[in-house]
């Protein structure tokens, strides 16, 4: 619009969607409660740093636990990925986190990658995954053997993994 009130931005090299616009924080956008500023670049380059992927069957002896990552290292799977960020640009809180989900347009989706199952974080029309490790389009995915499929894991669904994967971890520590 050309109001002034609704406008995209571009920060930090990626579009970071339609906004509510305030041209004194051209890199501290504000949408859906996150901001898109300097903290939240500094934290994916520490994520991508830290991260080192291992397969929830090796961690936990189950097939799906998730979890988000608050320590280092950082060792989890593309799911754990996608939410750790998430958490972390959502003030370290899980009320805010399950609030983005919500009504923040951040969204966990579903998609095959070589016949694989990933997933993968979307925020608008933008995704983020641990294999990537930064912010992309649809179709740039698409071109390196994405295939995205029309569903995603509803808030609830993320609680209840969440939940599950908190259990395992507190199973195996007993068992330790």
């Amino acid at each position: 619009y050309t109001n002034g009130y609704r406008k995209s931005c571009v920060g930090f090299g990626r579009l970071t969607g339609v906004i509510l616009y305030s041209p004194s924080r051209c890199c501290g956008c504000i949408y859906g409660g996150i901001s898109m500023d300097e903290q939240e670049v500094k934290f994916l380059e520490h994520l991508n740093k830290n991260f080192q992927y291992v397969r929830d069957t090796n961690a936990y002896g189950k097939r799906d636990a998730w979890y988000v990552m608050k320590q280092l290292p950082f060792e989890g799977d593309c799911e754990d990925y996608s939410l750790t960020y998430l958490y972390e640009v959502s003030g370290r809180s899980y009320i805010k986190m399950f609030w983005n989900l919500i009504f923040g347009g951040y969204k966990i989706c579903y998609c095959q990658v070589h016949g694989d199952g990933h997933a993968v974080l979307r925020h608008n029309e933008e995704y983020l995954d641990n294999i990537q490790k930064k912010w992309c389009e649809k179709t740039f995915l698409e071109g390196r053997g994405y295939v995205f499929h029309k569903t995603f894991f509803w808030w609830n669904t993320v609680a209840v993994k969440l939940i599950q994967g908190w259990y395992y971890g507190a199973s195996r520590k007993i068992r330790d």
